[in-house]
């Protein structure tokens, strides 16, 4: 009997987590800093400074994390 891979169980979707090749560690620190980034680039854009938790700062932290995960793993492609 064969069993299905994660691949096949997610309907195609790729789990990121495995692949990182930082750990658990590393992908902390990227969205630490990508909250960071976040909220620089939200007081750049006129969203106001980050000063408490709301949803605004939360979606700012997400957002930058996205960006700072993503050019991280676009720098680890060239890399290898």
């Amino acid at each position: 009997m064969k069993y299905p891979t994660s691949r096949q169980r997610d309907g195609g979707r790729v789990d990121i987590c495995r692949k990182a090749p930082g750990g658990i560690l590393l992908t902390i620190v990227l969205g630490i800093v990508g909250a960071v980034v976040g909220a620089f680039i939200g007081t750049q854009l006129g969203f106001g400074d980050v000063s408490g938790f709301d949803i605004r700062s939360m979606l700012l932290a997400v957002g930058g994390g996205i960006v700072v995960l993503f050019l991280y793993g676009l720098a680890m492609r060239a890399r290898a």
